[in-house]
């Protein structure tokens, strides 16, 4: 889920620097690539780490699945 936010604002980075506003853009950007990176240490962290981030795919909340 995160991943689909960092390509969101990517996309709005990059209409905010078509648009000729560098700095908005270049923020932007830098945050997108931060939930990026933020994405890919969720992947690879057990989902026991971080309980509200994950989903229980049984219903189970001993069961928790990302």
């Amino acid at each position: 889920m995160v991943q689909w936010f960092a390509v969101l604002g990517a996309v709005l980075a990059g209409v905010r620097y078509y648009v000729g506003d560098t700095l908005e853009g270049r923020i932007r950007g830098g945050i997108a690539s931060g939930l990026l990176s933020f994405g890919g240490l969720l992947s690879i962290v057990p989902g026991s780490l971080f309980p509200a981030l994950c989903h229980s795919s049984y219903g189970s909340s001993s069961d928790l699945r990302c």
